[in-house]
C-alpha cells in the first residue's frame, strides 16, 4: 500500500492542535525498510548513536518530522 507524505501529515493534525512542534521516530540503521518509510513521509535523520542491543552492535537513529506550518525540520 503506497502512501504519500501528505497522507501521513494529515494524521498529525491532533498533534499540531495539541501544540506539538515535532514528531520523532526511532529505528536502527540496519532496518533499511523503516528508513525508506520515514523518508517517504518527510522525516529527516536528526542523529545517530551506537548501542548494543539484541546481541548486536547497532546504530540507533532518530528521525524527526516538523509539524509547524512551514514544515521545515527543526533539527536541520
Amino acid at each position: 500500500m503506497a502512501r504519500r507524505s501528505s497522507d501521513y501529515g494529515a494524521r498529525h493534525d491532533p498533534d499540531r492542535e495539541a501544540g506539538y512542534a515535532q514528531v520523532t521516530w526511532w529505528t536502527n540503521d540496519v532496518l533499511a525498510a523503516a528508513r525508506k518509510i520515514y523518508q517517504g513521509f518527510g522525516f529527516t535523520l536528526a542523529d545517530e548513536e551506537r548501542h548494543h542491543s539484541y546481541g548486536h552492535d547497532l546504530v540507533g537513529q532518530n528521525w524527526t518530522l516538523d509539524l509547524r506550518a512551514g514544515g521545515v525540520d527543526a533539527a536541520h
